[in-house]
């Protein structure tokens, strides 16, 4: 909450400074705003009202600081988001020849890249060879291999898809063992012969699929979706609502009020890395059902992705690689429309979100590795 307040306050301050002030008012924000959270939040609220402004702000800061990652990240972000691929790929070699070709400066070029129109073919392959074997490592060589119709480097994609599960399952049974509300949560997942995951993009409004929607075995929706009114695109029922822990607070407070499905509906979200017993979560005054899923399977989903995704993406990651069930995924649109579901504003991703590497990450991994059908 404080983020938003944060980002609420700079919007009124920009909107209020003379233009010639603006520059030195976000540069000064930013370098006050202190922790990686709050410089994001402060640049995405910045590059909503003016992505001039933002942009150049950021590269004033980068010929500045070369090492601040998180305004250099920001920039490559933004960059590839206008369509600049040779910005993003001066940037991203840049870090990539300041960190000597650390493993964690090729992740991030590699990152880079798969979203990248036209990749450098020769230096991705040359990078992936050189990195050690990871589940980062192998899940950009299938992305990659999805992408260019020829494998970089040699990943079976059936042995990969089964560590990856057996790994879950291993964490999911200790922690049904310890938690027995965690064990018959897992136990319905199970028990699904599809889950349907539903996004919040427009892509489903005025389709009429809710009646189809409301007929999966599974249905599960992200954050806060707004159903009031929609039904008839977007289905009445909801079974569980995954979200993010930082939203706990809101869930608790907000989620009954936008739709009678979400009373009865488990409530799911990853723990912290330090999460302690789970705390009862109270719907109108009654204690929801409610999974706090292990951080280390969290963890897990970073090493397949990044550590940005979405709840979308970390929900889809959950269901088809984690728990092994067939995920049928409507409303995806990567941000790819002017409105989503749920807002009755423009859908602008954090500049820490990647919407152009979630697309291939779903097009060319979950897809065809870990059967997402998308829809």
């Amino acid at each position: 909450m404080a983020e938003a307040a944060g980002g609420q306050d700079l919007r009124a301050r920009l909107r209020a400074a003379k233009p010639a002030e603006r520059g030195p008012l976000l540069r000064a924000a930013y370098l006050a705003a202190g922790p990686q959270p709050g410089r994001i939040d402060l640049l995405t609220t910045a590059h909503q009202l003016e992505p001039a402004l933002a942009a150049g702000v950021l590269e004033d800061l980068c010929r500045e600081a070369p090492e601040d990652a998180v305004a250099r990240a920001a920039l490559i972000e933004i960059r590839q988001r206008e369509g600049d691929a040779p910005a993003a790929r001066r940037l991203a070699g840049e870090d990539l020849a300041r960190h000597r070709e650390s493993p964690a400066a090729a992740l991030a070029y590699l990152q880079m890249a798969a979203a990248d129109p036209a990749p450098e073919t020769h230096l991705v392959a040359r990078l992936l060879a050189a990195l050690p074997r990871s589940i980062a490592r192998d899940s950009l060589a299938l992305l990659f291999a999805g992408r260019l119709g020829r494998a970089l480097l040699p990943v079976e994609p059936e042995a990969f898809a089964q560590d990856l599960r057996e790994r879950a399952v291993r964490v999911i049974r200790s922690e049904a063992e310890q938690d027995p509300a965690t064990g018959v949560f897992h136990a319905r997942v199970a028990q699904a012969s599809t889950v349907a995951v539903i996004g919040n993009g427009p892509s489903l409004l005025g389709q009429g699929r809710g009646a189809a929607l409301d007929a999966m075995p599974l249905l599960v929706r992200c954050n806060f979706p707004m159903l009031a009114g929609l039904e008839a695109d977007l289905g009445h029922r909801t079974d569980i609502v995954f979200f993010v822990q930082a939203l706990k607070s809101r869930i608790a407070g907000e989620l009954a009020a936008r739709h009678p499905s979400f009373r009865d509906a488990w409530l799911a979200f990853y723990a912290g890395a330090h999460p302690g017993p789970p705390a009862p979560i109270l719907i109108e005054g009654r204690p929801a059902r409610h999974c706090q899923l292990p951080h280390e399977l969290a963890r897990l989903g970073v090493s397949l992705s990044y550590s940005a995704a979405t709840t979308g993406l970390r929900a889809l990651i959950f269901f088809a690689v984690f728990a092994g069930r067939p995920v049928a995924a409507h409303g995806f649109d990567f941000f790819g429309g002017a409105h989503s579901a749920w807002r009755a504003r423009p859908a602008i991703p954090g500049l820490h979100h990647r919407p152009n590497f979630e697309r291939g990450f779903c097009t060319h991994v979950l897809a065809p590795h870990f059967g997402v059908a998308f829809s």
